[in-house]
């Protein structure tokens, strides 16, 4: 069995898909003489630096319309084999993936599959994104994926059936969640590939990777909700989550404890507040627009403004951090969780000047869909619990034994269903609730916070 190998693009950054055109031949090559490269071009009728790389395996399709989704159908359509892998167009996959991954999908029980996915880090942006692994499928468990990620992905064609294929309504993000979605309906399983070597991602050091990569990921949530009847995407009282964001003194953010270097916390903490807060605007501006009710006055110009101006500002102050080393101890969560972070003020202020949340939201389909879910304590208490078990150990270990390395972190926490972006953030929750506990006040039932809920939702 031999494979096909799809890349969707745009054709942007003609250098980057080069560089991963070559890397997915070179890994073509190791699964048999036929294995291939199709490359989907979304929006141009000529890729001019796609014609000089030489080699049968390569296949190129030109489409006039951008749409991710039927890029990602045409691979499947026009593929020469039944295995058939998705890497991004800024991704550069390792030497052994085509075999890794075709002989895991060779299972009779594999319809899908994903593995790890790492970023290039280069700066404070990247090492953010690295760090939470936030390309990564949401695991069931250590061996199981709850949702697909096509940075790092293959499915069986022959197993799929004539109708699975992405939704192309979902035309600009989204399209891998509904997928993902669809499979779970279909009755397949999504395996997880956890000791494969990692796809490397691209990731420019602009704040934009987060803030508008996030706005795209919220946005889709209404899409899928409305288009789809996707009901998990649901973020059960996003305005009044987002409100609360921009209050000064709302104060469940993650902290990054686990980092030594105050500058590393601060920048983490910025970064992810701009990534929920994001999550959150964006559900809010789409689901406004799909159902003709403003939720949020959104100057974007100006808050990506500001948005850049705060990272510069980050960036020169952590030009003598070495990002690509960053020393881990899981075990400062326990007595760092609570620590505050000035720089947030900024944050909060930007968003109450340029994306201010309607003070009342009219009756009609935003108000009733905004009212959609509920909290469910007992699934999140269920959570904690899970992340206690795993978090408890790694606190309580002798403090002359080596820390956890992130990596063993991730493992522990998938083993147990949980996100490594997740993880921390529910750690930190942890951490408070036991010192309300043991301070003797009554933590039996915790708020739902929204970060947890909002990265979940952002994810799926």
């Amino acid at each position: 069995m031999t494979v096909s190998v799809g890349i969707p693009t745009r054709g942007d950054d003609p250098a980057a898909l080069v560089r991963t055109v070559r890397a997915a031949l070179r890994a073509a090559r190791t699964a048999g003489e036929t294995a291939e490269v199709l490359v989907v071009v979304n929006g141009r009728s000529r890729l001019p630096e796609l014609d000089r790389i030489a080699g049968g395996r390569l296949r190129v399709h030109y489409r006039e319309r951008r749409n991710v989704a039927a890029a990602r159908n045409v691979v499947l359509d026009a593929a020469v084999h039944d295995t058939v892998l998705y890497v991004d167009d800024d991704c550069l996959v390792p030497p052994s993936w085509c075999v890794d991954m075709s002989r895991a999908l060779a299972r009779p029980d594999r319809t899908a599959l994903c593995a790890p996915i790492r970023t290039v880090v280069s700066g404070p942006v990247s090492a953010f994104v690295d760090y939470l692994r936030l390309f990564d499928a949401i695991p069931v468990d250590e061996t199981e994926a709850d949702t697909l990620t096509t940075g790092n992905c293959g499915v069986r064609r022959d197993r799929l059936g004539p109708d699975l294929r992405f939704c192309e309504d979902l035309h600009t993000s989204g399209e891998d969640s509904d997928f993902g979605a669809a499979l779970h309906e279909a009755g397949h399983r999504i395996g997880w590939l956890s000791g494969a070597p990692p796809v490397m991602h691209g990731c420019a050091e602009q704040i934009g990777e987060i803030t508008d990569r996030y706005l795209r990921y919220g946005a889709s949530a209404p899409e899928l909700l409305l288009r789809r009847n996707r009901a998990r995407v649901v973020t059960h009282r996003a305005l009044d989550w987002y409100r609360e964001r921009t209050r000064d003194e709302f104060r469940t953010y993650r902290r990054f404890a686990e980092f030594a270097d105050p500058r590393v916390r601060a920048a983490f903490a910025v970064y992810e507040y701009l990534m929920i807060s994001s999550a959150l605007l964006g559900y809010l501006v789409r689901l406004g627009e799909l159902t003709g009710c403003l939720l949020v006055e959104l100057d974007r110009t100006a808050l990506s403004r500001a948005w850049r101006d705060l990272a510069a500002r980050i960036e020169a102050a952590t030009r003598d951090v070495d990002w690509t080393a960053l020393p881990v101890d899981y075990r400062r969560i326990a007595t760092g969780a609570s620590e505050r972070q000035p720089a947030l003020a900024e944050v909060r202020q930007a968003l109450r000047t340029h994306a201010r949340p309607v003070p009342v939201v009219p009756d009609g389909p935003a108000a009733e869909i905004l009212a959609r879910g509920g909290e469910q304590p007992g699934e999140y208490l269920a959570l904690l619990e899970r992340v206690r078990r795993v978090w408890h150990p790694i606190r309580d270990a002798d403090p002359d034994q080596p820390a956890v390395p992130p990596s063993e972190f991730d493992r522990r926490m998938r083993a147990v269903g949980v996100s490594f972006a997740v993880a921390g953030a529910a750690a930190e929750y942890c951490a408070l609730v036991d010192r309300i506990a043991a301070n003797g006040t009554d933590a039996r039932s915790p708020r739902r916070t929204s970060a947890v809920d909002v990265r979940q939702g952002a994810q799926r």
